[in-house]
C-alpha cells in the first residue's frame, strides 16, 4: 500500500477549528507553545517564524533519517525529489547516502549495464 497515495480526507485548520478537504490529503498542524510576549518578540523580529520553524523540523528530521527526499518534497509542494534535495542542499543539508548505499547502486548498475571494467 503507497502510504502517500491520495486519500478523500478531512482536516481540523489549527486557526478556526474548520474541517476542510485538502486536495485529498491530510496534513497535520504542530503547535509549538511558548509564553505570549516571548512569540511576539520572535515573530516582530522574524514574520515568517512558522514557516522557519517548519523548516527547521524538516532539516532535523531528514538529518536524522527520519524523512526521505521524496517526503520532504511531498511536504513542502515540489513536483519531485530533485527540488527537495536542491532546497536541502540550500540549507546545508548533507544528503542522506551511506556506503551501503553505494554498493547497492553499484550492483544495480553491474546488473542492469554489465560489469564494470577496471
Amino acid at each position: 500500500m503507497n502510504r502517500w497515495a491520495p486519500k478523500p480526507r478531512w482536516r481540523a485548520t489549527a486557526s478556526r477549528g474548520e474541517v476542510r478537504r485538502d486536495e485529498g490529503r491530510c496534513f497535520m498542524a504542530i503547535m509549538i507553545k511558548l509564553p505570549a510576549d516571548i512569540e511576539e518578540d520572535l515573530r516582530h523580529l522574524d514574520p515568517r517564524l512558522d514557516d522557519h520553524a517548519r523548516d527547521q523540523f524538516l532539516l532535523a528530521n531528514y538529518q536524522a533519517g527520519k524523512l526521505s527526499t521524496g517526503e520532504i518534497a511531498i511536504i513542502l509542494g515540489f513536483p519531485t525529489r530533485f527540488q527537495a534535495e536542491e532546497w536541502l542542499a540550500e540549507r546545508g543539508a548533507c544528503q542522506n547516502y551511506s556506503a551501503e548505499d553505494l554498493r547497492a547502486d553499484h550492483e544495480t548498475l553491474e546488473r542492469i549495464l554489465g560489469p564494470v571494467r577496471r
